[in-house]
């Protein structure tokens, strides 16, 4: 038995679940600020980018443990290889398997209370936890450096590209919403911008890197062999 998986018509069926989504929380803010009386706006809030454990969050848990399962067969494939790095893919797939139950479960927002114990929640820090993950992401960075030169050009650039447009959303207009917040509240027009545009690119980066996990297993691993009755190949 044989299953195919296609890296591009994968990742653009994930890109068009992304844009409906976005559709969809765009159409419950228009109910928010311009339909009087939250009866609509409670069902649609199912919908919306700022809410935790709706359909949204869900599926950005969703795609992040299905880089963190892309990440383990490469791991998995290159274990026996010389140089191959294994650890390292190892280590992003725990990494990601985390940052999806954090997606689901809101791991994040605890560490923020946790750290408003040290520091003082205003301005571009009103969603502190960004403090103790930006600090771990300056680590992250400088560990993983030699690694990411070693990979090939091009994946390198969909790694590279995956990364910056998702720490864009996830701390860049994470963090301008925060400051918004601190100054105006959570239901200004201003923060619902903020953070559509915030939840749009975290997304978006996570299909990005979906897509480049997709391309190096395509070119080098070609298949993998499950329990020796299934047969995964990508394309």
């Amino acid at each position: 038995m044989e299953i195919k998986i296609a890296s591009e018509k994968f990742a653009l069926s994930l890109l068009m679940v992304v844009a409906f989504l976005l559709a969809i929380n765009i159409l419950g803010l228009f109910f928010f600020f311009c339909i009087t009386g939250y009866q609509i706006f409670d069902i649609v809030a199912w919908f919306d980018f700022d809410y935790e454990n709706n359909i949204p969050a869900l599926y950005s848990g969703f795609i992040l443990l299905s880089c963190s399962f892309f990440l383990l067969i490469i791991s998995v494939s290159k274990h026996r290889e010389i140089y191959a790095h294994s650890a390292y893919w190892f280590v992003l797939s725990i990494l990601f398997a985390y940052l999806a139950i954090d997606e689901i479960c809101a791991i994040h927002e605890h560490i923020g209370k946790i750290t408003e114990h040290f520091v003082t929640a205003k301005g571009f820090f009103f969603f502190p936890w960004v403090i103790p993950y930006g600090i771990f992401l300056i680590f992250f960075i400088l560990v993983y450096l030699r690694f990411l030169a070693a990979l090939p050009l091009k994946i390198r650039t969909w790694f590279i590209a995956s990364g910056i447009i998702f720490l864009s959303g996830a701390v860049g207009f994470e963090m301008f919403g925060a400051k918004e917040a601190d100054l105006h509240g959570i239901n200004s027009l201003k923060y619902c911008i903020l953070y559509t545009i915030e939840e749009f690119f975290e997304m978006t980066g996570i299909v990005c890197f979906n897509y480049s996990l997709l391309y190096y297993i395509k070119h080098e691993i070609k298949y993998l062999s499950v329990f020796k009755i299934k047969q995964i190949s990508f394309s």
